[in-house]
This record gives C-alpha cells, sequence and structure tokens, in this order.
C-alpha cells in the first residue's frame, strides 16, 4: 500500500502522461487496473468510454487532475465474439423432442463476454427437413458458463422458429436475437433445438448447415460510470 501511495505521489509530481499494461477491466464501470511502465506498479485507473481495453492490453494514460484515465490503445482490440459453423457428412441427424435439447453434430464452443452491461447478438442459421407436413422447428442457444465473477445458470434461449408444410423438403431459417441477460464471463455456447408443434422428425444431412454467432455490443452508454 505505502508503494502504491509513493508511486502516486511521484507520478503526479513527474508527469500528466504515461503508458501501461491493463492488469483488469471493471465488468461494470469505468475502472481498471494498470502497471504503469515509469515504475511498474499497478494502480486503479479510469477507462474513457471510447476505449475498449482487456487485461495485457498496452494503453496511453493522461492525468486529469488527481486522477488517471486510459485515453488510447496501443494496437487494437473490441468486444468479445465467436462463430461456429457445422456443414453435416453422411449420416444423418434427427431430433423429434418437443423440449430443446443439444443438435447432434455441432460440438460446442467458446466465447468470452467482457463486461456485465453489454449484450449479446446472436444470429443463427438452421437447415434440415421435418419427416412429417406442418411441423415446426425452434432453434436457439445455450450458454454454460465456464469462468466469471458473477454467477449464471444456464438456460435453453430460444432465437426463431421455422414452420415447414411440406414433409421432406429441405428449408433453410436464419433469425437474429438481443442476448441482455449475460454476465462477464467464458462460456461455452451450444447449438438447442426442439419441434414446437406437429409430428414430424426433424433431421439435418448431408445437404444442410447450421452456425451460431456470437457478438458483444455496446447498450447506449452501458460502458460509462
Amino acid at each position: 500500500m505505502i508503494q502504491v501511495i509513493d508511486s502516486r505521489i511521484e507520478r503526479a509530481r513527474r508527469s500528466w502522461s504515461d503508458r501501461g499494461t491493463v492488469i483488469s477491466r471493471d465488468a461494470t464501470g469505468v475502472g481498471a487496473t494498470v502497471t504503469f511502465d515509469a515504475d511498474g506498479v499497478a494502480s486503479p485507473v479510469k477507462c474513457a468510454g471510447n476505449v475498449l481495453c482487456r487485461p495485457g492490453d498496452r494503453v496511453v494514460l493522461t492525468r486529469h487532475g488527481s486522477v488517471w484515465v486510459i485515453v488510447g490503445m496501443l494496437g487494437q482490440t473490441g468486444l468479445g465474439e465467436a462463430y461456429s459453423k457445422v456443414t453435416f457428412g453422411g449420416a444423418n441427424t434427427a431430433h423429434n423432442s418437443t423440449s430443446f435439447a443439444d443438435l447432434s453434430g455441432f460440438t460446442a464452443f467458446s466465447f468470452t463476454k467482457l463486461y456485465d452491461t453489454t449484450s449479446v447478438w446472436v444470429s443463427q442459421k438452421w437447415m434440415g427437413y421435418p419427416s412429417a407436413t406442418v411441423t415446426g422447428a425452434e432453434y436457439g442457444v445455450r450458454f454454460v458458463q465456464q469462468a466469471g465473477d458473477t454467477p449464471y445458470s444456464a438456460v435453453d434461449i430460444p432465437i426463431g422458429r421455422c414452420f415447414v408444410n411440406a414433409s421432406g423438403i429441405h428449408t433453410t431459417s436464419t433469425d437474429i436475437d438481443q442476448v441482455t441477460t449475460l454476465p462477464a464471463g467464458v462460456y461455452l455456447v451450444s447449438y438447442r433445438i426442439r419441434r414446437y408443434v406437429g409430428t414430424g422428425t426433424l433431421t439435418c444431412d448431408q445437404n444442410d448447415q447450421v452456425w451460431i454467432r456470437c457478438d458483444e455490443r455496446d447498450r447506449a452508454g452501458a460502458l460509462g460510470s
């Protein structure tokens, strides 16, 4: 603690600007911790709203009164994003449950969300066909938390629906939706599907392809103080 206080005093006397390395970034608000190049001491700072930084990033800081603020990046970064696509092989993938289940053949992938207050835009594609007429497919995602300061219980999140009148006809459906309840953390994202109406079995074969894309987005000042 004494070293931190002494370094702040020396830094205040020495300069109005410095460079450093981000140690941590608060999941809410504008707080961060940076190790300053000049003295090698990790100290709390503020982060300007237009700067998106994460641990390990090199940053530029200026002093405003007694407060040091990250005002720029020495490099490029951004918010969390992840994408996974599957083109099915020769084996068919069939589902006939009215409850959500993992889509066979789709491997869950990792997604890191940096902030509590941002949203996640999920876009999703399903290709397949039913074995009976008037059958509806509902598809969605499930985020299973692997790490994070705020606990999150995984739930099935519907993203879109596809209703098919004819049996055995390959159909393509693409949807997008906003998820606002996910705290910062590391997640495994799985593809979920169910039959919401009708009696047919939902099938994907070598002619079909599915994908999910997750994009973290700022929400009208959500990254401010």
